[in-house]
């Protein structure tokens, strides 16, 4: 998806969602460029009542 959208010229930038606790998504988000652009807070409710925060991250496209 990156190498496309670089090749395409249009695009400026990327965007995508993660939720907190997934560490190894934000560590391979971040290895490939992303950065936290936002926090939507209490976004997710598990089945036992627990809140989860979303993050949103955005990466350039150059």
């Amino acid at each position: 998806m990156i190498r496309i959208c670089e090749e395409d010229g249009k695009i400026l930038q990327m965007e995508l969602d993660f939720i907190e606790g997934n560490t190894r998504a934000r560590a391979l988000y971040e290895k490939m460029g992303f950065r936290i652009a936002g926090i939507k807070p209490n976004a997710i409710r598990l089945k036992d009542g627990t809140l989860l925060n979303e993050y949103s991250m955005v990466r350039t496209v150059k």
